[in-house]
């Protein structure tokens, strides 16, 4: 369920959009904005407050998600592009998007490829027992290590998948012909000079008491082959935080990438045991709030499903 309350006598402290504190800074040209994703600023301490009506903030009644279809979108385009497909069903606007399946990543992992530049740079390497294997044969056999070993051989794992040696080795593949399609689909759509994001969406992300914040990476595309892009993001499923010896199944979203004043999360309830909608957000675009490594302090307000303002 998505909700947002309409109500003329709700109030929220929110920041002073006028103040100079919260003005993100200015980005002139593409180059510079994707190499300043973050666009973060100061910290929320000390800024003013003004008490703003939650009627102008462009708040609606009751939105309700109608199709009991979107829950099976999970097990193959993740928690965000599930929960993407259930903000499309309410009818809110969503920047457009397209998902590669966690399928994709599967079968890239089966692929043989020579592994001695990895094996070569862990001083127990040998142990593996051959330079030629995949990577879903490497990701059995950290699942057998001890804790210490595993996130030794994690940490190489995770450079050598996103490393320049491992997309030449992976970009021929006849699987990566879908990345690129969906990668000329969407600049069709957009244009030439739009920004994308390449989002990570574990299929267990952003399911209940599990929201796996800030534990894979999602990344603004630098432009060229997106398939760079989407193998530094699927990468992050050898961190050892989120790290399963067992099949793995990683969606990733292609977005159009906002550059924004304001951005944030809005999580269904603040606990499990109430009935409170809680909003963080901050000025830029979201990673500090939603990243969960306190980057900034966000601003927060929370609002009960009864109608009133916390």
């Amino acid at each position: 369920m998505i909700e947002k309350t309409s109500n003329n006598n709700n109030y929220s402290t929110l920041p002073d959009s006028g103040s100079d504190c919260l003005t993100p800074p200015v980005v002139n040209n593409k180059a510079e904005q994707r190499q300043h994703p973050e666009r973060l600023v100061r910290k929320a301490a000390d800024r003013p407050d003004v008490r703003y009506p939650l009627a102008k903030r462009h708040c609606v009644g009751l939105v309700q998600a109608t199709d009991p279809g979107n829950a099976s979108c999970r097990p193959h385009w993740g928690g965000k592009g599930m929960y993407l497909a259930v903000l499309q069903d309410c009818g809110l606007k969503v920047p457009p998007f397209r998902c590669i399946e966690g399928g994709v990543w599967q079968r890239l992992e089966t692929v043989p490829m020579d592994l001695s530049s990895l094996l070569s740079a862990l001083d127990d390497g040998h142990e593996f027992g051959h330079n030629t294997g995949t990577l879903a044969m490497l990701r059995e056999w950290i699942g057998r290590l001890d804790q210490q070993k595993q996130r030794r051989w994690l940490e190489a794992t995770y450079c050598f998948a996103a490393s320049d040696e491992c997309y030449q080795k992976l970009r021929c593949q006849p699987v990566v012909a879908e990345i690129g399609k969906i990668q000329q689909e969407m600049m069709s759509v957009l244009g030439a000079d739009a920004v994308l994001i390449v989002r990570s969406s574990g299929i267990g992300e952003d399911s209940l008491g599990n929201a796996q914040a800030g534990k894979y990476d999602s990344l603004v595309h630098d432009g060229g082959d997106i398939l760079k892009t989407y193998l530094k993001v699927v990468a992050s499923s050898y961190r050892p935080q989120v790290f399963t010896a067992d099949e793995q199944r990683m969606a990733v979203i292609v977005q159009q990438c906002i550059l924004c004043r304001f951005s944030g999360v809005a999580m269904s309830y603040r606990r499990c045991d109430d009935n409170t909608l809680e909003v963080e957000y901050g000025p830029g675009q979201g990673r500090g709030v939603v990243s969960g490594q306190g980057a900034i302090t966000p601003h927060r307000y929370e609002i009960s499903r009864a109608g009133q303002t916390v």
